[in-house]
């Protein structure tokens, strides 16, 4: 499947170590996995990584930043607070994050619930008692997986955010731990390749089909969305050439059409073709590429107001473009073509076409 979710009821170390090691990652109160990733305009595929600190070295500028920041800060590791200091820290850092925000830091590690299963730790950094940076990790029991990074933006010459992560490196070194997860990249460069700077020749990523492999051999790597590209692309083709008018759309909510409550009443593609835009609203007409059954799907879809609940979060500003995006909830109406060639889906089209 795309994406997976799992809500636990509780959660020993070692068993995040495997889910860990199954390409599964922390979101708000959950585990989750999914493959792709609606974010800066197109469709990519989350490339979990993770550090093998067996043997592990810092790099020299590392050395310099840790000796430099040791002499002017304290750190304190100890189990994670939510308190006012630290959402403040949030509330400074939010403009840098993209997708949907939680509104506070609580927010971010429960979503609506209580309490927690996921046994939460932090890198704090204080000046003078003062906080001024803050990371977040929970413990498995032979490995660390990295959460979340904060800073105050007048500190921000001594480079906080990587401070944090090497202590939290060095503190799985210390603790005896094997591997630290510091989250994901994407198949194509992105604002998440600064963690690439922290493996030093021991850093490996998840092919998606159980496999860790050394970093240096990501480039050569076949991704699921390179295949939803390439499929899409060669759609668009086809409809230009006929002169068959769309309009292509990102949908970042497609994960909620994973969730099991849910059933299938909702869009589940990434990324859809809106076929004669202005022809039937509030409906649209779209094609889709069903990844998991190698199929296109012709269907009528509308929004969904009575769910945007899901939506109770910010949204950064990269994801407001209506001409790239749809941020309402899509519901499936009326399937005209499933389980399709390119050409079948052609063939119905024409039905419609003005």
């Amino acid at each position: 499947m795309l994406v997976e979710h799992y809500y636990p009821q509780s959660l020993s170390h070692a068993r995040l170590d495997k889910y860990l090691a199954s390409g599964w990652f922390r979101s708000a109160p959950m585990l989750y996995r999914a493959q792709l990733l609606c974010l800066e305009g197109d469709v990519f595929s989350t490339v979990n990584i993770r550090i093998d600190l067996e043997n592990y070295t810092f790099k020299k500028s590392f050395q310099k930043i840790m000796r430099r920041n040791e002499k002017r800060f304290e750190v304190k590791i100890q189990p994670a607070r939510l308190d006012a200091a630290r959402d403040q820290l949030y509330q400074t850092q939010k403009h840098r994050f993209k997708g949907f925000i939680f509104e506070h830091l609580p927010q971010f590690f429960f979503a609506n619930l209580d309490d927690s299963v996921f046994d939460t730790w932090e890198v704090g950094v204080y000046d003078e008692g003062k906080l001024v940076a803050v990371s977040f990790f929970d413990q498995g029991k032979k490995s660390l997986a990295s959460i979340l990074g904060l800073y105050h933006p007048d500190y921000e010459q001594y480079s906080l955010g990587t401070y944090t992560m090497l202590n939290e490196i060095l503190y799985g070194i210390q603790t005896n731990r094997r591997y630290h997860y510091p989250g994901y990249v994407l198949d194509k460069s992105s604002i998440f390749d600064y963690k690439i700077r922290f493996g030093n020749g021991k850093m490996q990523f998840y092919d998606w089909n159980g496999k860790w492999k050394p970093y240096e051999k990501f480039p050569q790597e076949h991704f699921t969305v390179h295949t939803l590209r390439s499929k899409m692309a060669n759609m668009e083709q086809v409809l230009s050439k006929l002169d068959i008018s769309y309009q292509k759309l990102l949908y970042p909510m497609f994960s909620v059409g994973y969730l099991a409550f849910m059933g299938d009443q909702f869009v589940k593609s990434p990324v859809m073709l809106s076929c004669f835009p202005a022809k039937k609203k509030p409906m649209q007409l779209v094609i889709e590429y069903i990844l998991e059954e190698d199929v296109f799907r012709l269907s009528w879809v509308s929004t969904c107001p009575e769910y945007q609940e899901f939506l109770n979060m910010h949204i950064s500003e990269d994801l407001l473009d209506e001409q790239v995006y749809t941020l309402h909830l899509l519901r499936t109406e009326d399937i005209i073509a499933a389980n399709a060639s390119a050409e079948k889906i052609i063939e119905e089209l024409r039905r419609f076409q003005p």
